[in-house]
C-alpha cells in the first residue's frame, strides 16, 4: 500500500509540473526583455506624484488566450489612482508590449487588485454596486460657528480636514520618565518643531477659510486641564447642572464618558467608563438646558472641547454657548457625527474661579 501511494503522488506532481511549464517559460523568456522597460516607465510616472518606493514587476500570467495579467509589487497600491492616470498607464503598457504580444489585452494587478478597482468611488465616473461614497461637501457640518464674524461663502467652508501634527509625549517604562517620541536631530525635536507651525499658522489658515479641522492630538498649550462631566469623576471642584423644560433629561442606554482615573493605560477608554445624558429635542415650548461650570485655577487662554454620544437618533442641531471674558460664542453641533471623542470649539479667555 505504501508503494502505491508514493507512485500516485509522484504522478500527480509530474502532471502539475507539465501543466504549469508553458506559463513559466512564457514569463521567463518573452516578458523578461520588457520587464525593465515597464519598471522604468512606472517608477518615472509614479515619482512625479508621490514616493511609494521602487515598483517592481513580480510576474506575468496568461489569464486567457487573449489576456495577460501583469503582477506588480504591493507598494504600487499606495499610488493615488485616478481615471486619467490609470488610462495613461494602460496606454503606455500597450505601447511597450503590443509588438511582442499582438492582439492581447493587459490587466495590471497590485496587492491583489486591478489598478482600476483602486480608484476611490468619489473619483470614479463608474459607480460600482454596493460601494459607499463619502460626501466632499457636507450639508450639515460638524460645527457651525453662529456668532463668528468670519463667514466664508466659498473656499473650504463645510470641509472636514483630519490632520496630524507630528508625534507626542509618552512615558518610557524602561527609563522611568516622560519623553518625546522622536529623537533630537540637529538639536530639533520633530514633535515640537512640526507643531510650531501647524498649530499657530496652518490650522488657523484652514479654519479662517471655512474648514473644520480635526486633530487627534491635543492642540492646547495651556498646562491646566479642567474636565466637567455629569458623572462624578475625580474632578470635584467644577459643577454640572441641568434644567428641565417641556422635556426631561435622562440617562442614555449605552456607555458614555467618565473621568475616573488620573493616568490611563492601554485599552482603558474614558469614553466607555461612564454614562451620558439625553433629552428629546423640540421645535417650540420651554427649552431644557445643561450647564458645565468649570473652576478655573488661574486666568488665561483655554481651549474648550465638548463630547457627546452619537447615535442614529442624535440631533444635527445641538446648540452650545461658551461664556468667556470676551462675551459669548454660540455654536450649532451636528451630533450625528463625532461622538465618543473631544470636539474642539475654540480658544477663549477666562478669569480665575
Amino acid at each position: 500500500m505504501k508503494q502505491v501511494k508514493s507512485f500516485n503522488i509522484q504522478l500527480f506532481i509530474l502532471a502539475v509540473t507539465i501543466f504549469f511549464l508553458p506559463l513559466s517559460l512564457f514569463s521567463q523568456t518573452s516578458f523578461d526583455s520588457k520587464k525593465l522597460e515597464i519598471e522604468k516607465m512606472l517608477n518615472e510616472r509614479v515619482n512625479q506624484a508621490i514616493s511609494v518606493g521602487k515598483i517592481s514587476v513580480d510576474s506575468i500570467r496568461e489569464h486567457s488566450k487573449k489576456g495577460i495579467t501583469i503582477y506588480l509589487s504591493k507598494n504600487f497600491a499606495d499610488f493615488p489612482f485616478r481615471e486619467n492616470n490609470v488610462k495613461i498607464i494602460y496606454s503606455e503598457i500597450n505601447q511597450l508590449l503590443s509588438t511582442d504580444f499582438p492582439n492581447k489585452t493587459f490587466v495590471i494587478v497590485t496587492d491583489g487588485h486591478r489598478i482600476e478597482d483602486l480608484i476611490l468611488p468619489e473619483f470614479s465616473t463608474k459607480k460600482r454596486r454596493g460601494e459607499k461614497t463619502f460626501a466632499i461637501n457636507v450639508k450639515t457640518p460638524l460645527i457651525t460657528k453662529l456668532t463668528s464674524l468670519n463667514k466664508p461663502s466659498k473656499a473650504l467652508q463645510n470641509r472636514h480636514i483630519a490632520m496630524w501634527q507630528s508625534h507626542g509625549y509618552y512615558f518610557e517604562q524602561t527609563l522611568d520618565r516622560w519623553e518625546w517620541q522622536r529623537a533630537r536631530i540637529f538639536q530639533t525635536v520633530e514633535d515640537l518643531y512640526t507643531q510650531s507651525y501647524v498649530l499657530p499658522y496652518l490650522v488657523p489658515m484652514l479654519e479662517n477659510a471655512g474648514a473644520i479641522t480635526l486633530l487627534p492630538r491635543e492642540r492646547d498649550t495651556q498646562k491646566h486641564e479642567i474636565i466637567v462631566d455629569n458623572d462624578n469623576g475625580i474632578e470635584k471642584t467644577s459643577e454640572y447642572k441641568e434644567k428641565n423644560g417641556n422635556k426631561k433629561w435622562e440617562n442614555g442606554e449605552l456607555e458614555g464618558f467618565a473621568h475616573l482615573r488620573a493616568t490611563y493605560k492601554d485599552f482603558e477608554n474614558p469614553f466607555k467608563e461612564g454614562c451620558y445624558r439625553k433629552i428629546e429635542s423640540i421645535t417650540k415650548g420651554e427649552t431644557s438646558t445643561a450647564e458645565w461650570i468649570p473652576n478655573i485655577p488661574t486666568a488665561g487662554n483655554y481651549a474648550v472641547y465638548i463630547s457627546y454620544k452619537s447615535s442614529s437618533k442624535s440631533t444635527s442641531g445641538a446648540f452650545y454657548t461658551v461664556y468667556h471674558l470676551g462675551g459669548k460664542s454660540e455654536f450649532k453641533i451636528n451630533q450625528k457625527m463625532g461622538g465618543g471623542t473631544w470636539i474642539y470649539l475654540g480658544h477663549f479667555k477666562f478669569a480665575e474661579g
